[in-house]
């Protein structure tokens, strides 16, 4: 294992940021073959002067990378390289702005959807930067956890109060297509573990090549795909029923303090944070282990769903999207600066 340090690519005084680069396989099984992943840039937790919470990242058509900023409500635009480019959006009500921006998506070659989770709305901006207009989702979405657009057609995981699936499909103009995928069975049959059961619900989405809907549940570990107008859950691609624990009982825990009722909850367990295909023969999977501070990353052949590589590096990392390039853009937790650095990666295999 390799311990590295990386500058800040922004402009002004530099940031040194610790980053572990890789380590092997071990103690996860030993698979056909191995990977690495080399870190091209990072941002560092401040950007442009301001402290920065990252809620996604994607790239856009022209190569550009928009970073989700949700502690200024706005998003953050670098070059390729990592460099600041400008900002898009602001917090407040007015065209353009953001209440609570989330996740970011490619809506086509010449706009960027940003997904509003404050007012369940997805604002589009043109890929200069510009806000254009606001779709207006017909279902109020709770802690989503996945945003593509496919055929024109948004599609979002996430819980909500209405539908029983983790999986919603809008058209153009945010109507209502439908709903599909296993929705979490809470033991509790309460209000609360119906409300656990929302909050945990979906995981990240990802559109391969040919268009299929490719779909890691947060937790359990189970990876599916759907094609087009088959939303079934047949078609598993992975599971592995030891690697995560079902949580939506332990989601959301009561406790009694000096005399009053306080309720936490566990946004941050064990569970399947990203997804990506790259060049229409893989899928990469990244588990985030929490409290262990290690992420998996798993590669999976994209036809046969035959697991072959997987690799564990150390700190949390929070996969996003892949480049047109094949790069990875991810988060990573700092915890010795409180906040995390936005990271291009690079999946290189090990000869």
């Amino acid at each position: 294992m390799k311990l590295l340090t990386w500058i800040s690519q922004r402009p002004g005084p530099a940031v040194i940021v610790p980053v572990m680069f890789w380590m092997s396989a071990a103690p996860w099984p030993a698979c056909a073959q191995k990977v690495r992943l080399r870190q091209l840039w990072a941002t560092g937790t401040v950007v442009e002067g301001d402290s920065v919470r990252i809620t996604g990242m994607a790239q856009s058509p022209t190569g550009e990378v928009w970073i989700s900023d949700g502690n200024a409500g706005r998003v953050i635009i670098l070059s390729a390289e990592g460099t600041f480019v400008r900002f898009a959006g602001f917090r407040g009500e007015k065209a353009g702005g953001f209440e609570a921006p989330r996740l970011i998506a490619r809506m086509n070659e010449h706009e960027m959807g940003v997904l509003d989770v404050g007012r369940s709305t997805v604002e589009v901006f043109g890929i200069d930067g510009q806000w254009k207009r606001q779709i207006r989702l017909a279902l109020q979405l709770l802690a989503p956890k996945g945003f593509v657009v496919r055929d024109n057609r948004i599609l979002v995981s996430a819980g909500t109060f209405s539908k029983d699936g983790c999986i919603h499909e809008f058209d153009a103009a945010g109507r209502w297509i439908r709903s599909w995928g296993g929705f979490p069975a809470p033991k509790d049959r309460t209000i609360r573990g119906r409300e656990s059961a929302m909050d945990v619900a979906g995981g990240p989405l990802a559109v391969d090549d040919d268009l299929n809907l490719i779909y890691s549940q947060a937790a359990p570990h189970r990876i599916i795909r759907y094609a087009d107008g088959e939303p079934t859950d047949s078609n598993t691609v992975a599971s592995e029923s030891g690697l995560l624990r079902d949580v939506v009982d332990e989601f959301k825990v009561t406790k009694q303090e000096d005399g009053k009722t306080r309720t936490t909850f566990r946004w941050f367990f064990d569970q399947s944070r990203g997804l990506v295909t790259l060049g229409g023969r893989f899928i990469i999977n990244a588990v985030t282990f929490e409290d262990q501070r290690k992420t998996l990353w798993q590669v999976y052949d994209e036809a046969t769903g035959e697991l072959v590589s997987s690799i564990a590096t150390p700190g949390n990392y929070w996969l996003w999207r892949a480049t047109k390039e094949g790069d990875l853009l991810a988060t990573l937790w700092l915890p010795a600066m409180s906040g995390s650095s936005a990271v291009r990666l690079r999946l290189e295999w090990d000869r």
